[in-house]
């Protein structure tokens, strides 16, 4: 179940063989295509399958029938060797250098050479060196014929190689940290658990202030209990993550490109890999092959099997407590995001107030209904928090004007009926594509 392996033709075979090898090399070629291709037709299923879901059970049915031809779609060495050896019965043989390497060797006129290898797993990468100032070795994926070719490092926390570069949807805090020159931080800082996350059949059966294992607390991120995510998601797909409602995950706030070279290997945690997902999480992937949406156990166990459907899903490297703002590659679209915050439910708005728990509500309503015409119609997105910002303790009201000047003259009319509340301006990025990020 999705076998990690590539074939690395050899260069000094002799060349009566060549015509032999590049058979086999094209053959690995047609393997990699067909399983891009399944990957992609799976993935255009599930979005025509949710265009078209009327409830929950109907969207749970499609994200089910993804994450189950997902991991049916992958590699699968021993099916491909044997029908290799099947077509090329008696020319053909390999001779392991197990776990990392297989070598292939072909007869020609009655000459066995070797014509390449096939590495696996691990096995596939090799070390080109330490970047300035990085945390992390990089490595190539042996006979990458990119330009230039991928580059990748190797984590402490599972002993898997992972893509150097991967990608960050910045929330508004995130923005607004970059915006000044701030790392990353995560939303809880600390193991120790949260009542939110303890207690009852279905959660962390220890008390509350107990520390947690690192698999805990990479339940509770998956699982979303509470807001206490003491990790910052990243994606590794170049497909949007789903959300357990079908919705992908869309960032008003933009996107950056994180270097892992330079964020410390010991605080990368890849659940992006249905084995090391398992791992974490405690269950084998098969489980997903072969249970319903639920396990209808309403126990930890099945909070476990519903994390490890989200990690199909989500994609994600995730990367605890901080990143380094030189870990970000982005550009800057300017400032064209105004954050209104307060300390309480109320707003001020100069005559009354007036609660602020979403937009229509009444506060944010009335202050956004002060902007001339001309200024509102230059909003092109809004975001409301529900919930504090922990770093804060303050409730925000974002939205997203067309220009930073702009948001420069919605301040204007702003700032003296803010009586006191924060606003902050801010700026909204895209990523940066670095050499090495295929």
């Amino acid at each position: 179940m999705r076998d990690k392996y590539s074939f690395v033709p050899d260069p000094v075979a002799p060349p009566s063989h060549h015509g032999r090898r590049d058979e086999i090399s094209a053959l690995f070629g047609i393997n990699k295509n067909m399983r891009k291709r399944h990957s992609t037709e799976a993935a255009n299923a599930l979005a025509q399958n949710l265009a078209v879901a009327a409830d929950f059970n109907a969207i749970h049915t499609a994200l089910h029938t993804y994450e189950k031809v997902h991991l049916n779609g992958g590699g699968n060495w021993p099916r491909l060797k044997g029908a290799l050896l099947l077509r090329y019965r008696g020319v053909l043989d390999f001779v392991d250098n197990l776990p990392h390497s297989s070598d292939c060797f072909m007869r020609v006129g009655g000459i066995r050479a070797k014509v390449g290898t096939v590495f696996f797993g691990e096995g596939r990468f090799h070390l080109i060196g330490r970047p300035l100032l990085a945390h992390n070795d990089v490595y190539h994926r042996h006979g990458d014929n990119n330009v230039p070719p991928r580059h990748y490092i190797s984590l402490t926390t599972s002993a898997t190689h992972v893509k150097r570069f991967v990608t960050r949807g910045l929330s508004a805090f995130d923005a607004m940290a970059i915006t000044q020159g701030r790392p990353l931080r995560s939303v809880l800082g600390t193991v120790n658990a949260q009542l939110t996350e303890v207690g009852g059949a279905f959660m962390h059966g220890v008390g509350a202030g107990i520390a947690l294992t690192e698999a805990q607390q990479i339940l509770t991120h998956t699982r979303g209990w509470g807001g206490n995510k003491r990790y910052i998601s990243t994606g590794v797909s170049n497909r949007p993550a789903l959300s357990t409602r079908g919705i992908p995950f869309v960032s008003m706030y933009g996107v950056v490109t994180v270097d892992l070279a330079l964020v410390p290997a010991a605080t990368i945690f890849d659940v992006h890999r249905h084995d090391v997902a398992s791992a974490w999480l405690g269950l084998p992937a098969t489980d997903v092959l072969n249970n319903g949406h639920h396990t209808n156990t309403g126990d930890i166990a099945e909070q476990q099997y519903l994390g490890l459907r989200d990690t199909i899903r989500t994609r994600e490297l995730l990367i605890k407590g901080s990143i380094p703002i030189a870990a970000l590659h982005r550009t800057s679209a300017g400032r064209v995001l105004l954050g209104l915050g307060s300390t309480t439910n109320l707003m001020h708005d100069g005559h009354a107030k007036r609660r602020v728990n979403g937009f229509g509500d009444g506060g944010t309503e009335h202050l956004i209904s002060t902007l001339a015409p001309g200024i509102r119609g230059t909003i092109v997105g809004q975001d409301h928090m529900s919930f504090r910002d922990p770093h804060t303790n303050l409730r925000w009201h974002f939205l997203e004007f067309n220009a930073p000047g702009a948001v420069v003259a919605a301040q204007l009319v702003l700032q003296p009926l803010l009586a006191g509340r924060n606003m902050v301006a801010f700026e909204k990025f895209t990523p940066i594509r670095p050499p090495g990020m295929v």
